[in-house]
């Protein structure tokens, strides 16, 4: 395992001051981004799991001049259409499509159509945009969507940092990369926030209402409605289901 000192970490990610975020705040992104034991495993062309070691995130070969490995995903709305029958809530299909990813129609198994990297298992956790620049940094789409501090922020987040180095001095250059991964961590924030029961705020969601086809409460509240509060339908039927 390689451990960075703080010094190393500003260095390589263009910061030049942590003051103006505070130690804490590179503590909360470590402890949200590394050591994840949940992060979606990378896939080979056959859809088994790889034995894929961390990507070199320092290397300078790029797949910028390569043309996308699934010309008709390149299209956002075709990856979009692509997560039909996709099994999970979270991530939502069209963070993943955002992401650059589109179903391919097996399990949780996601490709990229522009660089053709393959994840599955995901967890609710999981942030598509940061998984992308983990598994395949010289992807071009994340590289211009995103851009490279983001990517070596994502790796040197994920390297077990230390923060044993801690230096005061002067101001930092890449506020926009730090608010971009901090965006990304708000939006899972929001997404978990949407599973909770509309009525009680409190349990899962996990009962639908059969006739209207909407999913909103806890098994206990929806006992409790004669009416869907979405729609306002008479609720019929109510069918127990379970988030994978």
């Amino acid at each position: 395992m390689v451990y960075y000192k703080q010094a190393e970490i500003l260095s390589l990610i263009g910061v030049k001051e942590l003051s103006l975020f505070g130690r804490n705040w590179l503590s909360e992104l470590i402890g949200n981004i590394s050591g994840n034991d949940s992060r979606p495993a990378a896939v080979d062309d056959h859809g088994h799991v790889a034995a894929f070691q961390q990507p070199n995130v320092n290397s300078q070969q790029r797949t910028t001049n390569q043309p996308p490995k699934f010309q008709v995903y390149v299209d956002i709305e075709n990856r979009r259409r692509s997560f039909s029958g996709w099994p999970h809530l979270l991530p939502e299909p069209d963070t993943l499509a955002k992401a650059g990813f589109f179903y391919t129609g097996s399990e949780d198994h996601v490709r990229c159509a522009f660089c053709g990297i393959g994840l599955k298992h995901w967890e609710i956790s999981d942030v598509p945009w940061i998984e992308h620049a983990y598994w395949s940094p010289k992807c071009f789409y994340v590289v211009e969507r995103r851009g490279n501090d983001f990517i070596r922020l994502v790796h040197c987040i994920d390297l077990r940092t230390t923060l044993d180095d801690q230096s005061p001095k002067s101001s930092l250059t890449t506020e926009e990369t730090a608010n971009e991964l901090e965006k990304l961590k708000e939006e899972s924030r929001r997404l978990k926030h949407k599973m909770k029961c509309i009525r009680c705020r409190n349990k899962d969601i996990c009962m639908l209402f059969v006739n209207c086809g909407h999913r909103q409460t806890c098994e206990e509240c929806s006992y409790q409605m004669e009416y869907c509060p979405i729609c306002e339908k008479k609720i019929e039927k109510r069918l127990k289901t379970f988030l994978s």
